[in-house]
């Protein structure tokens, strides 16, 4: 069961302070729809407050297509060619979610996976600890949840109303 990106938004608001996320820079954002699985995929790279480049995915589903351009839809390149899709919505649509950075895998992807709303497997992780000090895990909860650079591409793609709020 997978769940939207407003159930997790929640989830998380529920569960630790509001984090304190600045817009990250977003480049190379590309669209790949899969008609027969109503499902479209938004992926790109944002810049951490580091300067390294991670990769983010966004995919939801319950997508509907159409041939025909329909107002507000989006043109979407699909094994079938250029159809339209309907902008999915952050309380309708299921989603999956994947970022490459380390605080991503630590902190939500075990918890994301548990609830069907990770793209891809879930990588095990083992927390560093020292002879004299164990470190605390990093979602005790285990809220599922996304980072900074999710975040980021998610209000980009509000921003431009390629998904609905």
């Amino acid at each position: 069961m997978a769940l939207t990106l407003r159930d997790i938004t929640n989830r998380m608001v529920s569960a630790y302070r509001k984090a304190d996320y600045s817009p990250a820079p977003v480049r190379n954002v590309e669209v790949d729809g899969w008609r027969g699985m109503k499902a479209i995929l938004f992926t790109a790279e944002v810049i951490g407050s580091e300067g390294d480049t991670y990769h983010t995915a966004v995919e939801f589903f319950q997508v509907d297509y159409s041939n025909v351009q329909k107002p507000g839809w989006i043109p979407v390149e699909t094994e079938d060619g250029v159809v339209y899709a309907e902008p999915p919505t952050m309380t309708y649509n299921n989603c999956a979610l994947k970022c490459s950075c380390p605080d991503f895998r630590h902190r939500f992807e075990k918890e994301l996976f548990d609830v069907g709303s990770l793209i891809g497997n879930w990588r095990r992780y083992k927390r560093a600890a020292t002879a004299t000090r164990v470190m605390p895990p990093v979602n005790p909860r285990n809220i599922p949840g996304y980072c900074r650079h999710l975040w980021s591409l998610i209000q980009a793609l509000v921003n431009s109303r390629v998904v609905r709020d």
